[in-house]
């Protein structure tokens, strides 16, 4: 079957999240080691009072408050929903009507490492919050609302997905891999900025980042489904009636095996690593897909899973269970409040990245960013070495360290090697060249690898956080050319990702044109930007500048964008690109 993941059976341990009183868990984030937990609960074992939100450490098996948590915390005033971005930023919404009191009325706020802030302006008011996600920057939210979908942006502003769904999403999912987002529910269709029903988005609809389309075909039933997505692929978990799970095949929504669950009901769907996971309300409670059937993880948890986040080394589960199943019947258990981890094997972590580095005489001081992805185990130190020569420095705790014993007057490169208990990570890339001199430092040359391109303005491409590119995000936006439909813009890229095209006329807000592929290895891409039949008929009549915004977001990595001005003239046939 095209399209379907392939993986062994799930290997790991399962391990109670005790702790948490007064109440239920609700809602479920995993961000590197952490756990968050959102609910109606009132207190924390170690800590005291949490009042609805909550995190557990996994290295250190510790609870922790996220400031005051919801003010008058009931079961009918509390957190639905969490997502956490890139920076570490906790999202929360729900029920609640304030957060830590300073926020104000609104039911959705932002945990910033110190405080909770309130949320950009929105069309939520008397509403609420139901789903949030978040690629890393962007984070989605779906509620009761108008419109039932917004997003916030890395910038903090509100913004709507087209003209939304006609009814409230009951999950979101968002492939690493294109950035599309997939939303699943109870609503007949999706619909675009002209209002008009997008065809067959009845229950799933896909959100490309600039319009609503079909996901494949709209799911007949049963009402509200699950979805997850991963590698270009999306998945669809029907929540009862035949209680299936459904992947594209041939052009059409096809059962992966047999209903994990028979009849009763799913209550969740995901990816733990590679391996597509379901939860629901038949025993086991917990099943893995392998290629070829459903599989049992380890014995189960002994009631229904209500509620599951997951993540590249597990998963965590929250619902009315007591404890985790020791054998497959489930007549004996270790006990289990409520909240569970499924844990898999842990792995070296990834590379640092960012590495910089200053010379000094015979020497020179070398940093870097720690890797995203620790391998689900804690580093333990970092070893750099020189180029050439092999020199070396280690450290257990910093991210920076001095390599000495160089020569002065020879041009040095760094690389960085993360460390845990499994091994060491790859070399991260290369820093720019410095040349150690016995007078002083010199200024170290950027990073290597391709150049990102300048804007309109002669500045360096950044990502969203007005960041330099690094070396293994960066791309280049060649030369560009316009016709009567479109801006057609050449795109090189490193590697697999999405590349994005939005135009705006200089002086306006709306859009002037859009476009988007996928790029699926390291090659240049002519990505059209398709104009608006308002902008061709405005061109039509006389000529005006569009400024050009190429993103591009590669496969477990952050955005990054360049800009160009675009010159349309008053011309049938194509012009050169000025600015």
């Amino acid at each position: 079957m095209a399209g379907v993941a392939q993986a062994a059976p799930l290997q790991g341990e399962w391990e109670a999240l005790n702790g948490l009183s007064g109440g239920t868990v609700k809602a479920l984030a995993l961000h590197g080691h952490y756990v968050y937990a959102g609910g109606s609960f009132t207190t924390a074992s170690g800590v005291g009072a949490v009042n609805g939100v909550a995190r557990y450490d996994l290295y250190t098996g510790t609870w922790a408050a996220v400031g005051s948590g919801v003010d008058s915390i009931t079961s009918s005033n509390d957190v639905r929903s969490l997502a956490v971005t890139a920076n570490g930023d906790l999202w929360a919404g729900g029920y609640f009507q304030h957060m830590g009191s300073a926020t104000g009325p609104g039911v959705l706020a932002r945990w910033d490492g110190a405080a909770w802030q309130p949320a950009p302006a929105s069309p939520i008011g008397g509403g609420y919050v139901l789903q949030l996600a978040s690629d890393g920057s962007i984070v989605y939210v779906g509620g009761a609302f108008s419109g039932y979908t917004g997003r916030i942006t890395p910038a903090g502003t509100w913004s709507s997905l087209g003209s939304g769904l006609n009814n409230p999403a009951d999950s979101v999912a968002i492939d690493s891999l294109t950035g599309d987002v997939y939303f699943g529910g109870g609503f007949t269709h999706a619909l675009n900025d002209d209002s008009e029903p997008v065809p067959n988005t009845r229950y799933v609809a896909r959100w490309t980042g600039m319009q609503w389309e079909a996901a494949l075909t709209g799911v007949d039933g049963p009402y509200g489904p699950w979805v997850a997505a991963r590698g270009g692929t999306s998945y669809v978990g029907e929540r009862s009636g035949n209680g299936d799970v459904l992947a594209p095949s041939s052009g059409a929504w096809t059962p992966l095996g047999s209903a994990p669950f028979g009849m009763y009901p799913m209550r969740s769907l995901g990816f733990a690593g590679s391996t597509l996971v379901a939860g629901g309300a038949a025993l086991p409670h917990v099943l893995s897909w392998d290629g070829s059937s459903w599989s049992a993880i380890g014995d189960g948890v002994n009631d229904e899973v209500a509620v599951m986040a997951t993540g590249d080394h597990g998963f965590v589960v929250g619902g009315p269970f007591s404890g985790i199943c020791l054998n497959a019947g489930c007549s004996a258990t270790t006990p289990a409040a409520g909240l569970a981890v499924f844990r898999l094997p842990a792995t070296a972590p990834g590379a640092p990245t960012g590495v910089t580095a200053t010379a000094g005489n015979g020497q020179a001081t070398v940093s870097w960013t720690p890797p995203r992805d620790d391998g689900g185990s804690p580093v333990l130190g970092y070893a750099v070495t020189a180029g050439p020569g092999g020199a070396t420095c280690t450290t257990t705790a910093t991210t920076s360290c001095t390599v000495t014993g160089l020569t002065d007057g020879v041009p040095y490169t760094f690389t960085v090697v993360a460390m845990n208990a499994q091994g060491g990570s790859g070399a991260s890339t290369p820093s720019g060249g410095v040349t150690p001199e016995a007078s002083g430092g010199v200024t170290p040359e950027t990073s290597g690898g391709v150049s990102p391109a300048p804007d309109a303005s002669g500045q360096e491409a950044s990502d969203a956080s007005g960041s330099p590119s690094g070396p293994s995000n960066v791309f280049e936006l060649g030369a560009m050319r316009t016709g009567r439909a479109a801006i057609i813009a050449n795109v090189r890229v490193p590697g697999p990702g999405r590349i994005r095209v939005v135009g705006t006329r200089v002086g306006a807000t709306t859009h002037a044109c859009a476009g988007s592929a996928i790029a699926r290895r390291t090659q240049s891409y002519a990505v059209a930007c398709r104009l608006t039949p308002a902008t061709r008929a405005e061109r039509a009549t006389h000529g005006f500048r569009v400024r050009l915004v190429v993103a591009y977001r590669p496969v477990g990595g952050t955005v990054r964008t360049a800009a160009r001005a675009v010159t349309l003239a008053r011309t049938a046939t194509p012009t050169p690109v000025t600015g």
